[in-house]
């Protein structure tokens, strides 16, 4: 569970193939994300861009996916030359820079 940089937001990474976003202050459902594989059912970490506009995760597939906050829609799907699963992605809060992690 992660809140975004302004606080107003709560991204709710599963051990499932599914990703939610709430309102921090109401609780409500915003978005909720699919279209990512997780077939071992283990924990992938998900991420805020740092103006909180869209949300990254990896898969089990070795692919970073990326959707929008607003929308809700799926705008990049990013593959590596690595095959084995991301579990972690992360920015970095001051430079234009991304990392994840994999096995």
């Amino acid at each position: 569970m992660k809140f975004s940089n302004g606080g107003k937001m709560i991204l709710i990474s599963t051990s499932g193939s599914l990703i939610r976003l709430v309102d921090a202050f109401q609780g409500n459902l915003l978005q909720t994300f699919t279209g990512f594989n997780n077939t071992r059912n283990t924990p992938l970490e998900a991420s805020f861009t740092p103006d909180a506009q869209f949300v990254l995760s990896g898969s089990s597939d070795g692919k970073l996916h990326a959707w929008s906050c607003e929308s809700g829609a799926k705008v990049c799907t990013m593959e590596g030359k690595q095959t084995s699963t991301i579990y972690n992605v992360q920015f970095n809060p001051k430079y234009m820079m991304l990392a994840s992690t994999c096995n």
